[in-house]
Order: structure tokens, then sequence, then C-alpha cells
């Protein structure tokens, strides 16, 4: 489970929504459930870092494929997370680790900003900030 923190732009009922979003988000990785990561995203989802370049939504979720979805062994966690409302997006900030066969094989600083839809919220963007990165094959 992640500690998050929130700060006072945030209200509670919101908090308790995003929590959820939040642990849905990691769960759907934890336990391989490609079809419910997706259905967290936008459409017009946006990621840095991860590669040379921007990838956008299948692309990203292509790289993510073979590391997280048809990996048993892998383990996604954010460790230490805050919150803050700016604008119209929710942003979260804190480490992301990814874990292969119990060993730390990408970690670093990730930003993510998401937006609240009728339905919920949807990830928009991720800024991830690398320490170290895994070796990817595209």
């Amino acid at each position: 489970e992640s500690k998050m923190q929130f700060d006072n732009s945030i209200g509670t009922e919101e908090r308790f929504a995003l929590r959820r979003w939040f642990d849905d988000l990691i769960l759907s990785q934890n336990n391989h459930d490609l079809e419910s990561f997706k259905k967290l995203l936008s459409d017009a989802f946006i990621v840095q870092g991860f590669t040379d370049f921007p990838l956008q939504k299948q692309g990203f979720i292509d790289l993510l494929k073979p590391v997280v979805f048809e990996n048993s062994l892998s383990a996604v966690r954010y460790p230490n997370v805050s919150c803050t409302f700016q604008g119209y997006f929710y942003h979260f900030s804190g480490d992301l680790e990814i874990y292969t066969d119990g060993v730390l094989s990408c970690e670093g600083e990730a930003i993510l900003e998401v937006i609240k839809t009728d339905d919920g919220f949807l990830l928009v963007r991720q800024n991830f900030s690398p320490r170290m990165m895994i070796a990817f094959d595209l």
C-alpha cells in the first residue's frame, strides 16, 4: 500500500475517491490486468521519461506489456506519494519502483497528472525521472 499525503486543496471526499483510483491503478498492474489498466488512462495519455521520446497511450501499453502484464513475477510500487490539485489536474508525485522476480529493476521519481471525469478519474500525463531504467526492447 502506498503512503499518500494530500494538501489542503483536496477535500475529504475527493481524497477517498483518489485513493481508490490510485489503488486501482497499482492493483491493475500487480494483478497483470491489462484491460483494467487501459480504462484508467485517458485516450490523450502521454508519458515521458521511460524512453528517449514521449509515448502515447498505446506505445506505453506496448512498453509495459512484457515487463508488467505478461510477467507474473513483476510488481509495481509507489511507496510514498503526495497529491495536490492545480487548475484542472490532480498531481501525484513520488517514487515509482518496478520489481522483477523480487529484484528492483526500475526506480525513479514519477509525476502523474490526473483529471476528474463524470465517471471517475483518468491518467492524462506521466513524467518519469529515471535514476535507473529497465533496458526495454521496442
